[in-house]
């Protein structure tokens, strides 16, 4: 991306043709961003600095041009027992993981679904603010509370590959009903009773 390089790579439909398939990513040009739960693709776009277009397709004809993927046959489920703001998140993940036998030095995938507060989501515009902050402003939701889903990965030791450089997760958020979008995560605070899903292996 620092060297202007945002073609596309990846054909999405591809990857929804595989079962139980979970990822996150950006499309080709740095369009927008796209989310895939359950094989399930979500792509979001940015029409300007305060509107998200969302849609949802199993045979998306998009690409992406960087995606982290994985394919989960079965996940362990954890119900959360008390709040957890978004700079306490990835700690969460990854002591629940280690409880739970996964290794955190290997990248992993995770699922959070509930209800949350104050959440905030961007979606890119041709232009990723983390590489290029002059480029065209992403556009920006937020919310007090809502129902959602979160897909994300853990990835110790990826910054600048699959997670951005002050952080060891990169997650995506999808909310449903009649507050449906999608979006890069960008803080959140979990609740008590939200349910974390890890793979089994």
């Amino acid at each position: 991306l620092k060297e202007g390089k945002s073609e596309g790579r990846v054909d999405l439909k591809n990857v929804t043709a595989a079962k139980n398939v979970v990822a996150v990513g950006a499309l080709a040009g740095l369009e927008g961003e796209v989310t895939i739960l359950d094989s399930v693709a979500y792509i979001a776009r940015g029409k300007d600095e305060k509107t998200i277009m969302a849609s949802r397709s199993a045979e998306p004809m998009e690409s992406a041009t960087v995606l982290a993927a994985s394919r989960v046959d079965a996940w362990t489920e954890i119900i959360l027992s008390e709040e957890a703001a978004q700079q306490d998140l990835e700690t969460l993940v990854e002591s629940l993981a280690k409880s739970r036998g996964l290794d955190g030095d290997k990248p992993f995938p995770f699922i959070i679904h509930g209800g949350f507060r104050d959440v905030s989501l961007h979606v890119i515009r041709g232009s990723c603010p983390m590489v290029h902050p002059d480029g065209p402003a992403p556009a920006r939701a937020e919310w007090s509370t809502v129902k959602g889903t979160i897909v994300g990965f853990f990835a110790r030791n990826s910054a600048g590959v699959l997670t951005h450089h002050s952080s060891v997760t990169h997650a995506h958020i999808i909310l449903e009903g009649a507050q449906f979008t999608s979006g890069h995560l960008d803080s959140i605070q979990l609740q008590a009773g939200d349910i974390l899903k890890l793979p089994v292996r």
